[in-house]
Order: C-alpha cells, then sequence, then structure tokens
C-alpha cells in the first residue's frame, strides 16, 4: 500500500461533446470508465480523494454553464485542495481564452497540482506551467477546429436542401433518405394546412388558439396552443418546402465575471433554399398566412 501523499485531492469529471456523440451509438459510457481509471491511479499513487466527486454531466464550454467546476473552483481559490485529478488537462479548461487564462492564473496563484493518468503538473514549475499552457492553447484551438467543421457541415446540407435540425418541424416526421435527412408529412398536416388557412383568411391567431384548445388538439409535446406557438409556425418557410438555415444569430453578452447574456439576432446573410421535402402548403398561401 503506498504512502498517502500529503493533502487532499479533487476528482473531476466531464463529459465532452464527442463523448456525447459515441454514447449515441452505443459506447460504454464515458464518465465511468475516466472514473475508473482516476480511482486506479489514487489508489496506486496515494492521492486522498475528497467525496463527492465532481461529476460535469453536459458538455459545457463556458465555467458559466460548468456548475460542479464551478463548485470545484471556488474550493480550489479558498486552498481546500492539494491537487486536482482529471483524465486530462483539456477536461479543466476548454473554451474562451479569458477562462482558460482564469483557471491557468488560480491554479499558479494557489499551487493546486493538475495530476493526469500519464503526468503531474505544478503550475509553480516554470515548464510545467508552460506545459499546462500549451495543453489549454491547443484544446482551444481543437474545439474551434471541431465548431468549424460542424458549423460548416451543417451549411453545406442545408444549402443542398437537407434538413439539419435535430427535431422536425411539427407536421412532419424526420426521416433519412439515401443518406441525407428530410422531412415527411404525418398526421398533422392537416392541422398546419388548416392553421395557414384561418390566418390568410385573417382570423386572429389568439382566436385560432382559443379554439383548437377547447376542441382538445394539442401541441406536439401535449401542450396548449398559444398566439405565439401559432405564429412560429406561420412564419417557418419549412412549410412552403423551403430550408432556411442560419436565420438566427447568437452572442454571448458578458454580465457578471464569467457568467452571461444570450441575445439572438436575425443574421442577414442566412439561406433560403429549396428543401428536399414537399411544402404542406403552397407558397402563395404562406405569403398570404404572412
Amino acid at each position: 500500500m503506498p504512502r498517502l501523499k500529503e493533502g487532499l485531492y479533487a476528482l473531476y469529471l466531464r463529459k465532452s461533446r464527442a463523448d456525447i456523440e459515441r454514447e449515441k451509438f452505443g459506447e460504454l459510457e464515458t464518465l465511468a470508465i475516466h472514473e475508473r481509471d482516476l480511482l486506479a491511479l489514487a489508489r496506486r499513487d496515494g492521492y486522498a480523494i475528497d467525496k463527492p466527486y465532481y461529476k460535469e454531466l453536459v458538455s459545457g464550454e463556458h465555467i458559466a454553464d460548468r456548475l460542479e467546476f464551478q463548485k470545484l473552483m471556488q474550493k480550489v481559490e479558498a486552498g481546500v485542495y492539494r491537487g486536482i485529478l482529471v483524465h486530462e488537462v483539456s477536461r479543466l479548461g476548454r473554451g474562451e481564452a479569458m477562462e482558460y487564462g482564469y483557471v491557468l492564473f488560480t491554479l499558479r496563484r494557489t499551487g493546486t497540482l493538475v495530476i493526469t493518468l500519464t503526468r503531474v503538473y505544478d503550475p509553480r514549475n516554470a515548464d510545467d506551467f508552460r506545459a499546462l499552457q500549451m495543453e489549454m492553447f491547443l484544446s482551444n484551438m481543437e474545439l474551434g477546429n471541431i465548431r468549424w467543421r460542424l458549423t460548416n457541415g451543417s451549411r453545406a446540407r442545408a444549402e443542398m436542401g437537407c434538413f439539419v435540425k435535430s427535431r422536425a418541424a411539427y407536421g412532419y416526421d424526420r426521416v433519412r433518405i439515401n443518406g441525407l435527412w428530410t422531412l415527411k408529412a404525418n398526421d398533422d398536416a392537416p392541422t398546419v394546412r388548416m392553421i395557414f388557412e384561418r390566418a390568410a383568411a385573417g382570423d386572429p391567431l389568439g382566436t385560432i388558439a382559443r379554439e383548437m384548445n377547447e376542441a382538445g388538439m394539442r401541441t406536439a409535446s401535449g401542450g396548449f396552443w398559444s398566439a405565439g406557438r401559432l405564429g412560429t409556425i406561420i412564419s417557418n418557410p419549412v412549410y412552403m418546402g423551403k430550408i432556411r438555415y442560419n436565420y438566427y444569430r447568437n452572442e454571448l453578452i458578458p454580465t457578471d465575471g464569467f457568467n452571461y447574456t444570450r441575445k439572438q439576432f436575425i443574421n442577414e446573410e442566412y439561406i433560403l433554399v429549396d428543401g428536399l421535402h414537399e411544402g404542406i402548403v403552397s407558397e402563395e398561401l404562406w405569403h398570404a398566412a404572412n
């Protein structure tokens, strides 16, 4: 049995976006594997691990989204831990340069070790600190490349008329034909057509929603209809057989520290093309309703 090292250590586990994608295809639960490997390392090298462990079950790119990491860093700043056991450095800091810079600064100021399966980093050692900086910088570059590939892949498919969202619009099912994702009208399509016809005839959306609710009609999720929900349907060009991509642009506005708010803007350079699917309503009816 190895002699226990001085101090208390934290074990931090976080899923990455790649982990989540692999698990969709039946691969083993990532955090369970990482936890097993890190606990084996702790037993072998004599690290006393604090409980409960810090488990981040979401792939948060920003510290504001990673509640467990916030709890961990509060204790690190208070000097509670001698070190952090983590599967790889990128699980600690991956995002905006300001964020991983804060992580590096805090680790160096408190002298908190970073222990991975392959190396122990002492941030007060110049060589180790440079290695941590490089690991986090490269990880951030990789994240940027992943975002770029995903965005450009989605854009290319949208320009082909594919449906690139994960959830189909009301009145459609998401189907794959010849390897390409598209839409197929389902049993709710007549309801969609009725909504457009009444809106084109000048009926207020609030009146349409109230009458649909009174008739026992519900949304796809089982909720009640509202004027806002109907407005979302009517303004969506997917119902006239079009694919609209990148219509909204989201921007993160810093508020306090690492917290932020999301603001949504209309992107003037959005894509609007003919989709591979058939529209539920004609273009003439769509424009009349709008």
